[in-house]
C-alpha cells in the first residue's frame, strides 16, 4: 500500500484559500483542520486569563489576539 505524504503550503497560498476560515491553521507548511471543543475553548480562557493577570501585574504593553491570523514581519515595542 502506498501512502501519500500531506501537500506542503506556502504561508501565501494558505493565506489565499483559507485566510477567512478560522476553521483551518498551518503547522509547518501542513493544513490542519480545527474542531473546538468545550475542553479546548476552556483551556484557551484559562491560559489567556492567566497571561493577562501576568501582563497586568508587570505592566506589560502586550495583548492576546484570539482570532486572527498574524504574520510577523518585525517586533514593536510600545512605549
Amino acid at each position: 500500500m502506498v501512502q501519500l505524504l500531506p501537500q506542503q503550503l506556502t504561508i501565501s497560498e494558505f493565506i489565499e484559500h483559507y485566510g477567512d476560515n478560522d476553521c483551518y491553521e498551518l503547522i509547518d507548511g501542513e493544513l490542519i483542520e480545527m474542531e473546538p471543543t468545550g475542553p479546548h475553548e476552556q483551556v484557551a480562557a484559562f491560559i489567556g486569563r492567566k497571561l493577562n493577570v501576568a501582563i497586568d501585574n508587570n505592566n506589560e504593553d502586550f495583548l492576546i489576539p484570539y482570532r486572527c491570523l498574524v504574520k510577523v514581519l518585525y517586533q514593536i515595542r510600545f512605549t
